[in-house]
């Protein structure tokens, strides 16, 4: 299983930071994530992120990764055994101002995360932020504002929360930047959906573009870049996974079998 998912990482794993034994890390963390309550990584989805950071890799894609909805740092383990020498980490969370978690998504606790954290990414430079992503101001923390290469959105479930994440990590994004947003095709959150769709519609200035869906996420990637994001998750998937299908007149690559 180690080998698997190191494998996926591919030339990344040279500049993965935190862990004695670099090669093994991702693989080593993901064959025990069961231990860490949280809803937003399994198997399934794990293999199409280690991918899209190696082709990052690839394309001399850096920056700052960054999580919103954190909870026990499911996710965010990941992403930090994912940072490269020389970049950081941001985690935001509400964790113990639960009453602003108007749509009970989550019960994030600082105290585990940050046990968690030293747990299975010790030495990996992380800010932890606590406070509701509506009222904080994501320019005014330098690790973001430097630019942002890998975002995961799985922080408020309404529609304006979605919207207000979505739209404040774009202004930051870095060239070649990803955003993964969870819970896209879950029933109980419906807001995460009408969310991205109305994002889409609105299409600003067309900056980013859907290049995946599949697993409960939507990927959106810097449109420079999208083609050969869409490309390297082709030449991975096998079938009956990888169809591409219309949604918004972006070209998406189906992570789900079809």
């Amino acid at each position: 299983m180690r080998r698997f998912f190191a494998s996926l990482i591919g030339r990344s794993i040279d500049g993965l930071v935190g862990m004695r034994d670099k090669r093994d890390a991702p693989a080593k963390y993901l064959s025990s994530t069961a231990k860490i309550e949280g809803w937003g990584l399994n198997f399934e989805i794990a293999p199409t992120l280690l991918l899209l950071d190696a082709e990052q890799y690839r394309l001399g894609v850096t920056g700052t990764l960054f999580e919103i909805g954190v909870h026990h740092g499911q996710t965010a383990i990941l992403l930090a055994l994912l940072a490269r020498r020389g970049e950081q980490c941001v985690f935001l969370d509400l964790f113990d101002q639960q009453e602003e978690n108007v749509d009970n998504s989550g019960r994030g606790d600082l105290r585990i995360f940050k046990e968690n954290l030293a747990k299975w990414a010790p030495g990996v430079a992380a800010e932890i932020v606590v406070g509701n992503s509506l009222k904080v101001d994501f320019a005014s923390i330098p690790a973001l504002a430097a630019g942002i290469r890998f975002a995961h959105i799985d922080g408020g479930h309404l529609r304006d929360v979605v919207l207000n994440d979505l739209y404040k990590t774009e202004a930051l994004l870095a060239p070649g930047g990803l955003i993964v947003i969870d819970d896209f095709m879950h029933s109980g959150f419906l807001g995460v959906n009408e969310a991205c769709n109305q994002y889409l519609a609105e299409a600003r200035d067309e900056r980013l573009s859907a290049i995946a869906a599949g697993k409960n996420k939507l990927v959106l990637a810097d449109r420079v870049h999208a083609d050969r994001y869409k490309a390297a998750l082709r030449s991975t998937l096998k079938p009956p996974f990888g169809k591409t299908v219309e949604f918004y007149e972006h070209s998406v690559v189906c992570l789900d079998a079809h």
